[in-house]
């Protein structure tokens, strides 16, 4: 009996040992933050190194970035000194600090996966994104009288990257007086393609000294880089010289998705098989109306 006490007891004493650390260590001293709240500020907390780093303030931890520091505190609701502490418990307890960094590095990666979404939407609406710009290269207003030179407003703008599928619609405002000498006036927009066809639009005015807003709708219907943009605004089939007329407000906006344009160019480029007429009815771009637009009013002069 003596001898079995004798073997018992050492063992109960190093079970007690045991015991006594593994509950010292399982119990966590008051005011040690729990390893979810200490996960979700070190997230926060990394996050905002992040930023601040990458707008070159240096990191929370110095002393002009105090009050970022002191706010993330506040969002949590912890002290410096709960912290502190905690950083310190947790440090000697480095597998609940193990499991803490697992969940702060899941939300980090998380975090970086959506953000890199967000950047790879944004990239691809911007690249798709229908540009508008004014491309007319001229005054925009002009007031003629009898002692002005004749002018028909003629123009012509060439450029590299204009280009298929392209819709241009050229504005202005026009009144011209009965006693302007001109017959049979009109306005007319061309579109000149690199291999010399020639797509037009045009539409009457009149000489009644109403000022009206004319649009001219022209879409580059054929798979083909564009030479030039030409056309007249005050044209007429004959004149004696007398001239009272008023344009104000000239544009010439052209319309296009630089990603689909990119595409077709590079189709072109490795198919040098030579015109595709593209079929509005059959092939519709996103960017490009239901049909092609005409003339809006007027009969086709020989142009």
């Amino acid at each position: 009996m003596f001898y079995l006490r004798n073997k018992i007891t050492p063992f109960l004493i190093s079970f007690t040992i045991v015991l006594f650390v593994m509950i010292s260590c399982n119990n966590k001293p008051d005011g040690i933050i729990n390893q979810g709240k200490m996960a979700r500020f070190l997230t926060d907390l990394h996050k905002l190194d992040g930023a601040l780093q990458v707008k070159g303030l240096g990191a929370t931890q110095d002393r002009e970035n105090i009050y970022y520091y002191n706010s993330l505190l506040k969002k949590h609701g912890i002290t410096k000194a709960e912290f502190d502490s905690s950083l310190v418990w947790y440090s000697k307890n480095p597998k609940k600090f193990e499991k803490i960094y697992s969940k702060v590095l899941v939300e980090l990666q998380l975090e970086d996966s959506i953000h890199k979404q967000k950047m790879l939407a944004y990239e691809d609406s911007v690249m798709n994104a229908v540009k508008n710009i004014d491309i007319w290269n001229k005054n925009k207003k002009y007031i003629l009288t009898k002692d002005s030179a004749r002018n028909n407003i003629d123009f012509k703008i060439k450029g590299t990257d204009l280009f298929a599928q392209d819709i241009y619609e050229l504005k202005f405002l026009h009144r011209i007086a009965p006693s302007d000498s001109c017959v049979n006036q009109s306005a007319v927009f061309r579109i000149h393609y690199e291999n010399g066809l020639t797509d037009s639009v045009f539409t009457t005015t009149h000489n009644d000294s109403i000022l009206r807003r004319y649009n001219l709708h022209l879409v580059a219907r054929f798979k083909q880089k564009i030479d030039s943009l030409s056309g007249s605004i005050l044209r007429s089939s004959k004149y004696k010289g007398v001239q009272k007329a008023f344009v104000d407000s000239i544009s010439l906006t052209r319309e296009y998705s630089p990603v689909i344009q990119k595409e077709m160019q590079q189709e072109i480029e490795q198919n040098k098989t030579g015109n595709i007429n593209i079929d509005p009815k059959k092939i519709r771009l996103p960017h490009m109306p239901k049909s092609i637009p005409t003339a809006k009013t007027g009969k086709k002069p020989n142009i």
